[in-house]
């Protein structure tokens, strides 16, 4: 079997997971110990390993696109950059 090597990304991912376990962790101890519940943190942390999850996965999802050749860079059609505007110079 062949052991697949996991890269940044997966890392990132991995990293992501454990320190929302902490963070939680953490939460519910300041909690318990305050009585107060820091929501806009919450919402702030969860809010941005979200958003690094999203924007890794994109970047992993192109980079295999790409590399296997299922999605082609963006193309507009042929002739909308291109098309000449008829223009009926009978009216001037």
């Amino acid at each position: 079997m062949k052991e697949e090597k996991v890269d940044f990304i997966g890392w990132m991912v991995i990293l992501a997971f454990i320190l929302n376990v902490i963070f939680t962790a953490v939460i519910i101890y300041i909690f318990f110990y305050t009585g107060s519940e820091p929501s806009t943190l919450i919402v702030a942390w969860f809010g941005f390993t979200t958003g690094e999850i999203v924007v890794g996965g994109a970047i992993q999802r192109k980079k295999y696109d790409i590399e296997y050749g299922k999605k082609q860079p963006f193309q507009p059609p042929p002739g909308i950059f291109t098309k000449e505007i008829d223009r009926d110079d009978s009216i001037l």
